[in-house]
């Protein structure tokens, strides 16, 4: 229970700490991208390769994630 609240806590303290220096809009769609960083983690920690159409999710949240940092 501890490292999860511990997680959240730092989690919506960098959040906000980033709100306070960039617009909102960048701030929200680079916190979307949580997920997506978790996936090497996972296949790290557990030794077992996420499947496929986890990869292709994340493959597509970053494109969206450029696309929508470009306009």
């Amino acid at each position: 229970v501890l490292p999860g609240f511990m997680g959240y806590v730092l989690a919506v303290s960098l959040l906000l700490y980033a709100l306070s220096l960039y617009e909102t809009g960048v701030v929200a769609v680079l916190g979307s991208l949580t997920p997506v960083i978790m996936l090497p983690m996972i296949w790290v920690r557990t030794r077992k390769c996420p499947p496929v159409p986890a990869w292709l999710g994340a493959g597509l949240g970053v494109v969206g994630v450029a696309l929508s940092l470009q306009g």
